[in-house]
């Protein structure tokens, strides 16, 4: 019982880590519109993976390599901020590539292959400062809190975050992928270059933050 509780939490912290946009979501939009779904997919297991690492600092209480990473958030948002900045002018300069009926029916697009696209969603999402903050937070507030074999519950709450959130990206590749070719040229070219922008935007705010201190 108290397996399927600590299951049910982690996937209810993994879906809430992953829903909110930000520069993740929308680098993975991008690769999907571009990839096809089966690149989605990929992508989305890449930020589940790098959700499911701070989970696992947070969940086993590994504090030293925690508060290293807290402690070095100013870094986080420096080199986040230069790596989402430089994704954003790249994306907004690309043009979006049309998905043919052979691709449609297979998941794959032109784009990026899915290892580079995990690849690259792993890496965006562990230099996003933001995850840390809300997986920390997330844990902080719900849990674990049993003494009944912590190390089973908090394994047991990990794999929940990491099916949550994989499941989340999973089915957004799969509706994402679904609405692609219903959509026209014109408005997929407005919709990479709107993410290239956000991007860019959120790679500047990130470098703003850590520069606030010194203003």
């Amino acid at each position: 019982m108290h397996d399927l509780s600590s299951f049910l939490l982690g996937l209810a912290v993994g879906v809430a880590v992953a829903a909110p946009v930000g520069p993740v979501s929308l680098f993975f939009l991008r690769q999907t519109l571009s990839g096809g779904r089966l690149t989605g997919i990929a992508a989305g297991l890449g930020a589940a993976s790098a959700d499911t690492f701070y989970s696992s600092l947070a969940a086993f209480g590994i504090t030293a390599l925690s508060g290293t990473l807290v402690g070095a958030g100013y870094w986080f948002r420096v080199v986040g901020g230069i790596v989402v900045v430089l994704i954003g002018i790249k994306v907004a300069r690309e043009r979006p590539i049309e998905v043919s009926r052979a691709c449609r029916k297979t998941g794959l697009g032109e784009g990026p292959h899915p290892l580079a696209s995990f690849g690259a969603t792993l890496m965006l999402t562990l230099s996003n400062p933001a995850t840390i903050v809300a997986v920390g937070a997330l844990f902080a507030a719900f849990g674990p809190h049993t003494d009944e074999e912590p190390f089973a519950a908090s394994a047991v709450l990990v794999g929940g975050v990491f099916a949550g959130s994989a499941l989340w990206f999973t089915l957004l590749a799969a509706l994402v992928d679904w609405v692609r070719p219903l959509l026209k040229p014109r408005t997929l070219f407005w919709i990479n270059r709107a993410c290239g922008i956000a991007l860019v935007a959120f790679g500047l705010a990130m470098l703003g933050a850590s520069l606030r201190p010194f203003v």
